[in-house]
């Protein structure tokens, strides 16, 4: 039998490991679905869920408390598959000397670009702010200046085509200084990849268990409700039962 968290507890306080602990699970595997579909899944349910939730309560034995958790246990996978994510990308690029090298060319491209476009003494505020970004030159100044150049760009989007000019095959240079900050900031610092995956697979599997007793629920819940009922159906559930379009 499941065991059931108490419902006083608060969703802060029903992280991955405590609804896995509730449910009894001890061995947590890799998660068979991708993750966008597990959160999209989520994300379509948990409104239907708390609109009708005195519904729900209702029902004997029904475990509100692990249902409450959803959108904290939809955070919690969310930053940890990013975080995996990110470990995964870093060790498949070469070696850091190929990040820092990308890095320092996009800081070459932002400062030679802002030092152009704010070349009059009307802009000296934003070419002061140019100027701090090119001051230091080891690596926390580099990880650093991705979070500033960015900053700049989003704040002055007449650099976007000076810098898609000098950085030929970088549609986006703000979104990418951003990447290789969180990059950066992978590799330079110790990272155990299967702690990691670990934290990944802990999450997606409580998220799975909790949506899994959430759509039984909703199966008797909303059993003469089919437009209630589809956003608690798995995706491919969900497309098997649309019409087919008539053709014109």
């Amino acid at each position: 039998m499941t065991k059931k968290l108490k419902n006083t507890e608060t969703e802060a306080a029903l992280p991955s490991a405590a609804i896995l602990a509730a449910f009894g699970v001890v061995e947590v595997e890799g998660p068979t679905e991708k993750i966008d579909t597990l959160l999209a899944a989520v994300g379509r349910a948990v409104p239907t869920y708390q609109a009708h939730r005195a519904r729900f309560l209702a029902l004997p034995g029904f475990d509100a408390a692990s249902c409450d958790a959803l959108p904290a246990l939809t955070t919690e996978l969310a930053a940890a598959e990013k975080a995996w994510r990110l470990c995964r990308q870093a060790k498949m690029e070469s070696d850091r000397t190929s990040l820092r090298k990308e890095a320092e060319a996009l800081r070459g491209a932002v400062l030679t670009a802002g030092r152009f476009l704010f070349r009059r003494p009307a802009d000296a505020a934003h070419l002061a702010k140019v100027n701090y970004i090119a001051e230091g030159d080891d690596l926390p100044d580099l990880i650093q200046d991705r979070t500033d150049c960015a900053e700049l760009i989003d704040a002055h989007p007449e650099l976007g085509p000076l810098l898609a000019s000098a950085l030929k095959g970088t549609p986006d240079a703000a979104a990418r200084a951003r990447e290789l900050h969180d990059l950066l900031l992978t590799r330079s610092e110790p990272v155990d990849a299967d702690a990691k995956k670990r934290a990944r697979d802990q999450a997606a599997k409580a998220l799975v268990l909790v949506l899994t007793e959430l759509r039984a629920a909703a199966q008797f819940v909303f059993r003469d409700e089919p437009t209630n009922l589809r956003d608690f159906r798995h995706p491919t559930t969900v497309a098997k039962t649309r019409k087919p379009k008539t053709p014109a």
